[in-house]
């Protein structure tokens, strides 16, 4: 056995034993400071600059928020290697609200001059999530970085913080304009997932029916079907829709129209019985819901 592989060992080890002397003897309350102690910083660096097992990696997490505060420590040290930094931050994530006092820290991380940093640090507020809603307003600033999966993580990282992320509405709004797609797509997730919340972006959701792009289309009409009555603005374009060429944008619209169709919308809904296109799409479309119904007699509900 190599020295580094002795050292390594070593270090597991001790992790292990530190594990069960707190499942055997835990810390009382005001001697979380000396169980900290126990896991140094000069620990964790030793761990992360080796190749950290995942069962290191859960004895860590075991030791629950003892730990919190070193892993938050060497997070936030910019002077420590990158690599050990990453390490400490994918803990915490994977910790989740067990680590919700090192929101701060991985708010302010989320900041941090390297994109690798700002990224990994978004992934983990999106892990412990709506605990991390103090962050909210980090996330939305992550919205227009320039780099964008860093983007891309904060629209996802926002569609998990709860309601609370109605704060971030405009934000995500002004992501419906990001140049690439995916941005796009994850913040009408984000917005979907926001409920009647999300009322003041109902414009631009219905926007986004029209959107160049396939993937951003087929979002905004599974979001609007999702939002329900909020959403009834928009039923005179998801009937638009339902002359796409795609079969399964066509699939998609339907079934948002027939859930809007359960709510108060039917001014909406008689709007679509006179569109002769849109009621040849329904026909061509034989596992629709809308399949087995007709105009007038067989559409009772519309009148």
């Amino acid at each position: 056995m190599t020295s580094r592989n002795r050292q390594k060992l070593f270090l597991s080890l001790q992790i292990s034993l530190f594990c069960l002397s707190i499942a055997l003897h835990p810390p009382q309350k005001g001697n979380e400071r000396v169980s900290a102690a126990e896991i140094s910083s000069s620990q964790i660096s030793k761990l992360a600059n080796g190749s950290p097992s995942q069962a290191d990696i859960l004895s860590l997490k075991r030791l629950g928020t003892p730990v919190v505060k070193v892993l938050s420590s060497v997070a936030q040290n910019d002077q420590e290697k990158l690599k050990v930094r990453l390490f400490a931050i994918g803990v915490l994530g994977e910790m989740g609200v067990d680590a919700k006092s090192a929101v701060p820290t991985l708010a302010q991380a989320a900041r941090d001059r390297n994109a690798s940093i700002r990224l990994k640090a978004i992934r983990a507020l999106a892990e412990i999530g709506p605990v991390a809603k103090s962050a909210i307003p980090d996330l939305s600033v992550a919205l227009k970085d320039t780099d964008e999966q860093v983007r891309l993580e904060a629209a996802n990282a926002l569609g998990k913080m709860g309601d609370a992320a109605k704060t971030a509405v405009p934000s995500l709004v002004e992501a419906l304009s990001d140049p690439r797609q995916a941005v796009r797509v994850s913040a009408i997730h984000a917005l979907s997932s926001l409920g009647a919340e999300a009322k003041p972006a109902m414009a631009d959701l219905t926007q986004a029916l029209s959107d160049p792009q396939r993937e951003v289309r087929v979002s905004a009409i599974v979001a609007l079907g999702r939002l329900g009555e909020a959403s009834k603005g928009a039923v005179p374009m998801l009937a638009q829709s339902l002359n796409d060429p795609d079969k399964d944008i066509r699939l998609k619209a339907t079934t948002a129209l027939g859930v809007l169709a359960q709510k108060p919308a039917r001014r909406f809904l008689n709007w679509l019985k006179h569109c002769d296109t849109a009621i040849a799409t329904l026909d061509r479309l034989p596992r629709s819901p809308w399949a087995k119904l007709d105009l007038g007699q067989r559409w009772p509900f519309l009148n």
